[in-house]
This record gives structure tokens, sequence and C-alpha cells, in this order.
């Protein structure tokens, strides 16, 4: 045992000190810190004065209440200005067009003698797009002017617009525990809005921290073991250390050098969202902490940290066993490629089921142990597995690491006295039947 937390301390030591580890873990700190404030820095860099927008007055009263919208918005991004001082349309649409190219507005807007579906077509001239954002807001404004001139064709009141205009009230309800409670009736008890946000924050969080563990963690395992057995250290430190032992040990303390960096992303990521130019974005996102309910939130905690810990360690003993096959750094890559491939398959079947977790695909794979860290953590956080099959998922994954971390042993034990080409599973198996495990 104390030679297993000698190899472990010394990983830890050998990986927090070099080069490669900090330089990594600087640079993701600082993507992380650039792209938590990019809406901030849009802002610095970006100009508070309005676009402006040129307006052919062909139809004075639709332009008038397109000017009148932009004018009542307190930080409006777009200025409608209105040409109609010449007395026919070439003349205005040539006034327009001498202000376009002197840089006085970005653009103008002309509206069409024809009209589709009873309101005239809309045209923006300009050298460059309007862009998607501000398109939309256009939109948008035209919907509602053409709404109120269909209506009043219709001759609706202002009130009966009003009650048509008005917004749908929508309430969703989240089903997860009934109890009977009268004789009359039942009482539901689930997820509020702001819950749902925090359980798909700390499902997809672990999703992408887990595929990032593997990925860095994992690899560097099967290359620091690999590196040993090229360079023939490997044939000292089985003499005084054994195998097995190494394996572990490797794998405890590249989990708390792991642990470790994302540790510090965390604290990247909280600081930063605690900022003051951040507080806006709970703002917008709608997200009450009063309202949540630590008993519902705690549960889907603790599984995704218990299927993280599982997916790592399942992961990292197969990663250590392939570094052990390899005799040379430059045949790592296409060794550890179906690894690789497996747990991409995971991360992408998790990542793009956030809409539907409970989908068949979803539902079977979360029971393959191999994708179960990441759909699991998915179907938890987001949707509505029932108890029996969380805890098969974790007893199915639980027998497949302690059988990988047998045959990973195995392997190991085995493959890093074994140079050359990398073994064939036949001579892997002969010379795995010398060692018992």
């Amino acid at each position: 045992m104390n030679k297993l937390f000698t190899v472990a301390a010394f990983t830890i030591r050998n990986k927090l000190k070099t080069k490669a580890f900090i330089i990594t873990t600087l640079i993701i700190a600082l993507i992380m810190c650039i792209g938590l404030n990019v809406p901030y820095i849009i802002t610095v860099f970006s100009s508070d004065e309005p676009v402006k927008i040129g307006f052919l007055e062909d139809n004075s009263e639709i332009a008038t209440s397109v000017q009148q919208y932009f004018q009542k918005q307190e930080d409006a991004d777009v200025e409608i200005v209105l040409f109609g001082e010449k007395n026919t349309i070439e003349e205005n649409e040539q006034m327009a067009m001498d202000k376009l190219n002197e840089g006085e507005i970005e653009g103008y807007i002309q509206l069409k003698n024809e009209e589709v579906d009873g309101f005239p077509i809309v045209v923006y001239t300009s050298e460059t797009s309007l862009g998607y954002n501000l398109q939309a807001e256009f939109q948008n404004v035209f919907k509602l002017l053409k709404t109120d001139i269909v209506a009043k064709e219709m001759g609706l009141s202002s009130d009966e617009q009003t009650i048509l205009l008005a917004p749908v009230s929508f309430e969703s309800v989240e089903l997860t525990d009934t109890t009977d409670t009268t004789q009359g009736g039942t009482q539901a008890e689930g997820k509020n809005e702001s819950e749902e946000k925090i359980s798909l924050f700390i499902s997809y969080a672990v999703i992408i921290l887990l595929f990032m563990g593997i990925m860095i963690s994992g690899q560097l395992i099967a290359t620091e073991i690999t590196t040993e057995k090229s360079s023939r250290v490997m044939e000292i430190l089985v003499t005084s250390v054994p195998s097995l032992t190494q394996m572990f040990g490797k794998i405890i303390g590249m989990f708390i050098v792991s642990m470790s960096q994302i540790l510090i992303f965390v604290t990247v990521l909280v600081v930063n969202i605690l900022l003051p130019h951040n507080a806006e974005v709970f703002e917008q996102i709608n997200l009450d902490m009063s309202s949540v309910d630590l008993t519902l939130i705690l549960p889907i905690f603790v599984y995704s940290i218990l299927l993280y810990f599982m997916g790592f360690f399942l992961y990292s003993t197969l990663f250590a066993a392939i570094g052990s096959i390899v005799s040379r750094t430059e045949d790592l890559g296409q060794a550890i490629m179906p690894m690789t491939f497996i747990s991409l398959a995971g991360f992408y079947i998790a990542i793009f089921s956030i809409s539907m977790p409970d989908s068949a695909l979803v539902v079977w794979s979360s029971f393959i142990p191999f994708f179960t860290p990441f759909v699991m953590t998915l179907r938890i956080g987001i949707g509505e597995p029932a108890l029996w099959e969380i805890w098969l998922s974790l007893g199915i994954l639980l027998a497949t690491i302690l059988g990988g971390g047998w045959l990973s042993a195995k392997i190991y034990r085995t493959g890093v006295l074994m140079y050359g080409k990398r073994p064939s599973i036949k001579e892997l198996r002969k010379a795995m039947k010398a060692f018992k495990v």
C-alpha cells in the first residue's frame, strides 16, 4: 500500500511540474475567461450609437409607425431616418443613395407598390448585410403593423386587438412523484423552471468534464507508460515496484491531477460568472435560486459525480492496458484510436440528445457501460429514468469496471515486458496464461 501511494505521489508531482500541464491549463483557463466575457467584450468595442436606417416614405403611416417603435425603446440600436422631401420616388431613392454613399446611413428601406397578403413588399438596400438580429427585429415590427392593419380592416376594436395579440399562458409541470392526498385527487411534485435549468447545467458540465478527463488523462496515462517502456525505464521499475501497483498508482495519481485541473477550471468559471458585468446573465435566463429545492438537485449532483468517477476509472484502466502493449510512442495514437472513438460516441450521443433525453437510443445507450457515464448523466439530469434503471446501469458499469480492471491488470503485467511490434491477441493470451492476477 505504501508503494501504491508512493507511485501516486510521484505521478502527481511529476505531472504538476511539467510545462505541458501548466501551459495547457493556462491556455484553457484563458479561453474560458475570454469565452465567458465575449458579450461584455463586444459591448466595450462596439459603438453605443444606434445604426441609422433610412426609410422612403412611400407609405407615411407605416414609416412613421416604424420610427415611433424604435424611438420608444430605451436603448434602441436602430434610428429611423425618413426621406420624403422630393416630389418623385426616383428623386427620393437618389437622395437615399447619396446619403448611403456619404456614410450618413447604413442602408434604406423601401415599400413596393406590390402587396403580399395585404401588406407591401419590404426591400432593404445597403452595401452590407443587415444582420440576423436586426432583420428579425424589423420582421417582427412589420408583422405587428400588418396585424394591426388587418385587424382595423376587419373592424376589430382596440380591446379585441389586445386580446388577439396577447401571448398564450403556457405552464410546464413535471411529474416526478405523485401521491394520493385526498379521495378526490392527487398531488404532483416536480422540478420548477429554475431547478430544470440547474439540472441541465450540472448534466452538461459533468458530460463535458468527463470527456475532457478521458481525453487528457487517459492519453497521458498511456503515453507515460509507453514512454517508460520505450526508454527501458520500465525494466528497472518492475524490479522495485510490482506492475499492478505501478498501474493503479498512476491511475490514482492522474485522477488527482485531473481533479485539480478541473477544480481550477470550475474556479475560473465561478469567478467569471460572479463578475459585475456578467450579473445580467442570470436575469436573462430567469434563474431564481430562492425557488430551488435542494432535495431535488442533490441526488442529481451525487449521481453525476458518481458516474464521473466510475467513467474515469473505467477508461483509465483500459488506456493503461493499451499503453502497456505499445513499445513506441509513435504507435500509441493508432493503438488508442478505438477507445477514443468509443468515448466520442458516448459524448456525442449525450450532447446531441439534450432535446430528447428519453428517446430509445438514449435509453438503450444508458445500459451500455462505455456510454453509461455520459448518457445516464443526461437522463438523470433532464430525463425521467426509473430508479431501477439507474441502479441497473450503475451495476452493469461497476461489473464492467471490475472485469475491465482485472483484464487490464493482466494485460499490463504481461505487456510492460513485451517489446517489439504490438503483440497479437493470440500472443497476448498465451503470455497472460503465465501470470495470475
